[in-house]
């Protein structure tokens, strides 16, 4: 991830995707839970992050690591359509 997109993200001026958080937490060695709470020192939890959202991540999560990448290849697929 470019370190202007770092930079952003740790300001609080733009969100994480399901992809860049689920990439962050591996990198950092922590769950996505903490990402989106806010739990490591230096992040913060989105404002209205809901809790369902987290829910919905945390059984992600539980996947095994094979349904994990088709579910984040899906929601991916998904957001970037939407995006066009």
């Amino acid at each position: 991830m470019p370190q202007p997109n770092v930079s952003e993200i740790e300001r609080g001026g733009r969100g994480l995707t399901v992809h860049q958080a689920v990439r962050l937490a591996k990198a950092l060695g922590v769950t996505t839970d903490a990402i989106l709470q806010g739990a490591i020192e230096g992040t913060a939890a989105r404002p209205g992050t809901s809790l369902k959202l987290r829910r919905r991540l945390q059984k992600i999560e539980e996947l095994p690591e094979a349904r994990q990448r088709v579910v984040l290849k899906l929601l991916d697929a998904l957001l970037y359509q939407e995006a066009s």
